[in-house]
């Protein structure tokens, strides 16, 4: 009976279950002692969702008057319950929109046409060093940028103005000189007025470093590509290396194979111990097969961060007892190495793998010019 009031949308008074056994249910409640029973639906939004249900261990409990006067209260408690479930619906989605909010990398906040933050998720508390409660209400410029007004070039002072999104990408000192993508997007009301602004933050300094180390390559490729004379090209592409990689990086050096790949020679070196390291010759029997299979088989570049634990016959290279870190990478020619270039620090250096990449690039800058001075002198020998 009662799938029939929900489904039907019908109230019913059962004045004597033990005549009017229905359903399995019937049994049920004459198990229990209900001898009577009064079944009202309840209905929101024109949807049948339960029922209210009233049992009396007596027989005619219930009238025709007690349904009118219980018909309100079922509609009063319909309500009741369609709202409750309806707040717990929206209170889910938030929930689920917040964390989906926090989740995101880059910074997220809404603002207000003054400029004052409503909402921040988690990734945009943390670039600012603090948490997204203390965040709130407060003026963007000031927890960003720590300025009493907003920047000359602020993008959500230009969307405002102009009620189109807005950008601008730029490197923050306070925050470890990295750089961040901000954006700026309005939010409309029906007459075309900003409401509030969402407001992004994009840390790019990775993008950032990528895009320069493109065009440092880039610079040393042109510079070399000015001259065949193959000491001009040794010294510009070791000035160049030594400048692109910054501190702590003071010495690098150039060690180019004889031609039946017996020893190798470092025929230039620049920086503090330059001239310790110029001249020297090693015979490739004496390097340590592992160092020698990864430079020479493998082609891989050979990144050493901690000199302590070298072996010592690398040790005993002049001004390799200078240096704390280094990275040797192969100058590959075809399929093989023609020689290495050699980066050196008097001083801790963390060498990243961006670094090692950066550096992987120039010594291919530097191999083709090397190689094209090389065959510019063997043809000016020939004529």
């Amino acid at each position: 009976m009662f799938y029939n009031v929900v489904r039907e949308g019908k109230p019913v008074v059962r004045h004597n279950l033990e005549k009017e056994i229905v359903q399995p249910m019937d049994r049920q409640l004459l198990a229990s002692g209900i001898y009577s029973s009064i079944l009202i639906p309840l209905v929101a939004r024109g949807r049948t969702f339960g029922s209210l249900n009233l049992g009396s261990r007596q027989i005619n409990k219930y009238s025709e008057e007690d349904l009118e006067y219980l018909r309100p209260v079922a509609d009063q408690l319909a309500v009741a319950l369609d709202n409750a479930r309806l707040f717990k619906q929206v209170e889910k989605a938030a929930g689920e929109w917040r964390n989906t909010f926090d989740a995101m990398e880059d910074g997220v906040a809404i603002l207000s046409p003054d400029l004052r933050i409503q909402r921040v998720n988690r990734a945009m508390a943390e670039m600012a060093g603090t948490t997204p409660q203390r965040l709130l209400s407060q003026h963007c410029y000031t927890v960003f940028h720590g300025r009493d007004n907003p920047l000359p070039e602020c993008p959500a002072m230009r969307c405002i103005a102009e009620k189109r999104p807005s950008e601008i990408v730029r490197e923050e000192p306070p925050r470890g000189n990295r750089w961040f993508q901000i954006r700026a997007y309005p939010m409309l009301d029906t007459d075309g007025k900003v409401i509030s602004l969402v407001h992004t933050k994009r840390d790019i300094t990775k993008e950032k470093q990528q895009q320069d180390n493109i065009e440092k390559v880039y610079r040393l490729s042109q510079l070399l590509s000015t001259t065949l004379e193959l000491d001009t090209v040794l010294g510009l592409a070791l000035g160049e290396v030594i400048s692109i990689v910054g501190e702590p990086v003071s010495t690098a050096g150039i060690a180019l194979l004889d031609d039946k790949r017996k020893q190798a020679t470092i025929v230039a070196a620049r920086g503090r111990y330059g001239d310790m390291l110029q001249g020297f010759t090693m015979q490739l029997s004496n390097v340590p097969d592992d160092i020698a299979k990864q430079l020479f088989l493998e082609l891989k570049p050979w990144v050493v961060r901690d000199t302590s634990g070298l072996p010592p016959v690398i040790k005993a290279i002049p001004g390799v007892d200078k240096f704390q870190s280094f990275v040797v990478l192969p100058m590959v020619q075809g399929n093989q190495t023609m020689g290495v270039l050699f980066i050196g620090s008097a001083t801790t250096w963390a060498i990243e793998y961006e670094q090692v990449s950066l550096l992987e690039n120039c010594a291919r800058q530097v191999t083709l010019a090397v190689e094209n001075a090389r065959l510019y002198t063997q043809m000016e020998a020939a004529l």
